[in-house]
């Protein structure tokens, strides 16, 4: 499928020529509200996997993790190219030292075309960004995330992120000023907010400068404080529909060199017999049906973009 918007795929095989294998990593590290052990309440909508990629195997160390899959990526996909994601919760949540340690540790299994650091907006002061602008390299990148998932101060209190949109614009001009590109991670479904806010959320990530964007649609995980809220019957959880919708308005938002590097949610609660509620489109039928609303909305036919 040929996309109407620069997915990742488009932009990792334009900038290295060839496929790239992302190898998704758990180091340890915690955050801010999750506190050094990873056992405080953390956000209302975080699961205790905190975006812990579904395939790694409990209790796998940093080196292991990466070799392990590196063979999978390659046997399965073909890859010969690899980024190391630092993707579990606040990445540059520790002292710079062990930060530089354990970022080195897993750089010394490469070689990797990139280097992507996941983290919260509070927790990328100067010396990180420092720290982080020293591994870019001619033949490897070094990107950013930043878990913004809303620009409105008001919400980000009632979902207990502990910071503000400020400090997302403090972390953005720290990068930008030592031409480090980020993604900005956008939720849309949050309480009290519908697609005027998450457009707003959209245009102040663009305006900040953002290279990349992640959007997620809002899932009510089982043990999270937001699925109690809906099991009271508090918050409804977000329809396809009105999500696809959204993204499609969206898309119009940004700049053509950003990166769309992802449009679902998908943690590892929808294999599992403990559900978040709601209708989920599998991700191939919510791509496709996305292509064709775009291109109506552009005045193109369907096909177009569509195998």
């Amino acid at each position: 499928m040929t996309l109407p918007w620069l997915d990742a795929r488009t932009y990792l095989e334009g900038r290295w020529g060839a496929p790239v294998g992302r190898v998704g990593v758990d180091a340890g590290f915690s955050c801010p509200n999750r506190g050094p052990d990873r056992n405080s309440p953390g956000c209302t909508f975080c699961s205790d996997a905190g975006n812990r990629a579904p395939y790694l195997a409990p209790g796998a160390g940093l080196v292991d993790q990466i070799r392990q899959a590196k063979a999978f990526l390659g046997e399965r996909y073909g890859s010969r190219l690899f980024s190391l994601y630092f993707q579990s919760y606040s990445s540059t949540w520790a002292p710079v030292e062990k930060l530089r340690q354990i970022y080195e540790a897993g750089l010394a299994e490469g070689p990797f075309v990139d280097l992507t650091v996941g983290t919260r907006p509070d927790c990328v002061p100067e010396e990180v960004a420092d720290l982080l602008a020293g591994y870019r390299t001619p033949e490897r990148d070094v990107w950013v995330e930043l878990g913004l998932q809303t620009s409105r101060d008001e919400t980000l209190l009632r979902v207990g992120r502990g910071h503000n949109f400020d400090a997302f614009q403090q972390a953005a001009r720290r990068l930008r000023e030592r031409d480090l590109p980020f993604t900005t991670h956008v939720l849309f479904g949050l309480p009290g907010e519908g697609k005027v806010d998450f457009l707003e959320t959209v245009r102040r990530a663009v305006a900040e400068g953002t290279s990349g964007i992640k959007f997620h649609d809002l899932l009510l995980v089982p043990g999270t404080r937001l699925y109690q809220e809906w099991a009271q019957g508090r918050i409804l959880p977000v329809g396809p529909w009105e999500y696809l919708e959204a993204v499609a308005a969206a898309l119009g938002e940004l700049r053509p060199h950003v990166v769309l590097w992802s449009v679902c949610s998908d943690p590892e609660n929808r294999r599992s017999p403990l559900r978040a509620p709601g209708t989920k489109w599998p991700k191939n039928l919510f791509l496709s049906r996305l292509a064709k609303e775009v291109a109506l909305r552009q005045g193109r036919a369907a096909d177009v973009f569509l195998p």
